[in-house]
């Protein structure tokens, strides 16, 4: 009984509201004991005089019966108290960052909301989000955050942080956004696949489970993840946009994070890799698919927007006639011919002719 106490006592964050009422309630059900709250807060309190030092598991439950015994007391109370007792999610700081405090201690972690969590192992958890505050100048911390006295909300990156919770309730687990950039490297997925797989393992497990993975939502938390970190290398505080309107601050944000990428690759360790016009870029899209056809015609161009790298080669990307190699507008045209064909309505005139065939004609497929 008094390993198990010393257990729960371990198990259960020290911040929890009204933590020794819970403590005793669980400890009285186990053993069905009638100990009062002060005897528990005496027994702990003393702790070390009372008892000798024990190891966690000697004489007493298990670390996976603990957890369960806190999951049944949880789920007969109401739906707040049950997160706070096995995730307490508190910001890691402990002095305000704002210069005119210089270095303040910060208060005493509060709880401020609950959370859900999406993770890779335990699919997903819940949790209690806990807030400091700073006695001077008013500035709220969070896990991942921390806001202003006129409300601005600036991101903050540690590299011992457990979650990311930037929009509403809900949030990730690190591992998990880090299993997205292999799965984006290495298994050519998209965020809609993703949250599709994981909804779908998630469902086969707990078939009553109605919180789901919404793409959109896990699009918008990794990319301020992944920016906020390439802000935090270069000693940039960056402010996290709402999600309603998360384009336009971006927008507002481009010509700082366009001169902090400047400072990074201009550097002079990159400079022995640049030869020639280094800041000449082309991007392009060479619609080139290992199994669609195109035409044979290659001299096809198109200009540069801005004009500074003049015309672009990309060829004809209509499919070709029947029994032919080249397309219906091509049909009377030499291949051996050099000279340049530019037309920038010709990709366009053959994509919207082939959508117009596909929909007058019906095709069905006996697999």
């Amino acid at each position: 009984m008094a390993a198990t106490l010393q257990q729960l006592n371990v198990r259960i964050n020290k911040h929890v509201p009204h933590r020794i009422h819970h403590i005793r309630s669980m400890l009285n059900r186990m053993f069905e004991t009638k100990f009062s709250s002060d005897q528990i807060r005496i027994c702990l309190e003393n702790w070390e005089l009372i008892l000798p030092i024990y190891k966690d598991r000697i004489g007493g439950k298990s670390f996976e019966e603990i957890e369960n015994e806190i999951k049944a007391y949880c789920s007969e109370l109401y739906q707040n108290y049950a997160p706070s007792l096995l995730n307490c999610f508190i910001p890691l700081v402990h002095q305000c960052i704002n210069p005119g405090c210089s270095k303040n201690d910060l208060g005493n972690p509060i709880p401020h909301h609950d959370v859900i969590i999406f993770c890779c192992s335990e699919r997903l958890k819940k949790g209690t989000m806990f807030i400091k505050k700073c006695s001077k100048c008013s500035y709220k911390y969070f896990y991942n955050y921390y806001i202003r006295p006129g409300g601005q909300k600036m991101l903050t990156i540690h590299p011992d942080d457990e979650i990311f919770v930037i929009f509403s309730y809900y949030g990730y687990e690190k591992r998990l956004l880090m299993q997205i950039d292999s799965d984006i490297l290495f298994k050519h997925t998209g965020f809609s696949n993703f949250t599709n797989a994981f909804n779908h393992l998630n469902f086969k497990f707990d078939k009553e489970e109605t919180n789901i993975m919404n793409r959109f939502h896990l699009q918008k938390t990794w990319f301020l993840w992944r920016l906020g970190h390439f802000c935090a290398n270069e000693n940039f505080r960056m402010p996290v946009p709402d999600q309603q309107d998360f384009h336009t601050t971006l927008l507002d944000l481009l010509p700082f994070i366009q001169e902090l990428f400047t400072k990074k690759w201009g550097k002079r360790d990159y400079h022995a890799f640049c030869r020639g016009s280094c800041s000449a870029t082309i991007v392009l899209d060479g619609h080139q698919k290992a199994t669609r056809r195109v035409c044979s015609i290659k001299n096809i161009s198109i200009p540069s927007i801005d004009g500074t790298i003049r015309e672009v080669k990309v060829g004809c990307s209509a499919k070709p006639a029947y029994k032919s190699k080249k397309c219906q507008g091509h049909l009377s045209t030499d291949e051996n011919d050099e000279g340049s064909h530019s037309n920038n309505n010709l990709v366009r005139t053959h994509r919207h002719r082939r959508a117009r065939a596909r929909r007058q004609q019906f095709r069905f497929n006996p697999r």
